[in-house]
């Protein structure tokens, strides 16, 4: 790449090689000339606002690309399936969520990608939910202009690797929920589904077809699960006894279906009883108490992942403790805070 310097006096009827960026502290930051552009005689007392005494022209090898053609470049090729992409501007495409969903991010990938120097993804942690049209990466070159062979090494990360950055949708599954305790049978408590549970479900798409309240005897609970199944639920959410007293029998009756445990005891606070089991295709996750009194557990953690259609293994499940310590803030930011953020 060769630099050459123009006055802007000179610079009259010559296109600009790269973008230039008008800034007033605590008003505005834009690109105020795209790389391109025409300069005007018009033009140049506004450049000298911004401080622009010389511009650059820039001539390019052969074997090099201007910053904001392989931003695009790099865009297009590190993205999967959910996400559409603003313009270039300044060697950088942002990546925006094309639907409501989760985001994932090979995080090995993205680290060998960012140590190329010229190039660079920025990502939100995996597994965040987002919102349509939300910024959820954004790739940027550094230099001016970059080298074809760093682009063709990007290419073989992702060869290797697949998509650096998608959005999974989430899906419509139905869910079926069983209630159990004595004390909520008989009345004795007050049955808080509705209020505190069914709403964290339901945010994401999925429709509650059927919910039963069952006492502590193991068998009730396997039955009410299996009519669960029955009704047509594909997603079965059992709350209450999982703890290590003796009366809490949530565990025997979920074992008692013949669902495979896959996790028993999470790392994660609150919801250190969490439980993890699939009876056949259908997951079951065991919820303990806490989901009825703290603003978020290991639940919401997991939920949105098996609502986006993943089979959790027991090794992710494990790896949730780092950044898994909710602070128990009286006001609640998640997801806009590190619980849950370092299960990468």
């Amino acid at each position: 790449m060769r630099l050459k310097s123009v006055p802007v006096a000179e610079a009259v009827g010559q296109p600009l090689a790269h973008d230039l960026t008008r800034i007033v502290p605590g008003q505005v930051k834009e690109t105020a000339f795209k790389r391109g552009y025409i300069v005007k005689a018009e033009d140049l007392e506004r450049l000298r606002d911004m401080g622009r005494n010389s511009l650059y022209i820039i001539e390019l090898r052969p074997d090099e690309v201007h910053e904001n053609d392989a931003a695009v470049r790099l865009s297009r090729m590190l993205a999967g399936d959910g996400l559409s992409f603003g313009p270039p501007a300044e060697g950088k495409v942002n990546m925006n969520a094309a639907l409501k969903g989760l985001v994932k991010v090979h995080v090995r990938a993205t680290a060998s990608l960012n140590g190329i120097p010229p190039l660079t993804l920025s990502t939100l942690h995996t597994n965040t939910v987002c919102q349509d049209g939300q910024m959820v990466a954004s790739a940027k070159i550094v230099p001016l202009s970059v080298q074809e062979r760093y682009l063709e090494r990007a290419e073989r990360i992702r060869e290797r690797y697949g998509p650096l950055i998608q959005v999974k949708p989430f899906l419509p599954l139905k869910v079926g929920a069983v209630v159990t305790g004595q004390e909520i049978l008989t009345g004795r408590i007050t049955d808080g589904f509705d209020q505190r549970v069914m709403p964290r479900i339901v945010r994401y798409g999925a429709k509650m077809v059927g919910k039963e309240v069952v006492g502590d005897d193991p068998k009730d609970i396997a039955r009410a699960i299996e009519k669960q199944i029955t009704g047509g639920a594909e997603l079965i959410v059992v709350t209450g006894g999982l703890s290590v007293d003796p009366d809490d029998k949530t565990r025997q009756g979920i074992r008692m279906t013949g669902a495979r445990q896959i996790f028993y005891g999470s790392p994660v606070l609150p919801g250190a009883m969490f439980l993890y089991a699939r009876l056949g295709e259908t997951p079951v996750l065991g919820v303990p108490a806490c989901v009825y009194y703290n603003h978020r557990t290991v639940f919401d953690l997991v939920l949105p992942r098996i609502l986006a259609g993943e089979v959790l293994t027991r090794a992710e499940i494990s790896a949730l403790g780092h950044g898994g310590l909710c602070q128990l803030c009286e006001t609640c930011t998640f997801p806009h805070c590190p619980f849950g953020k370092g299960g990468a």
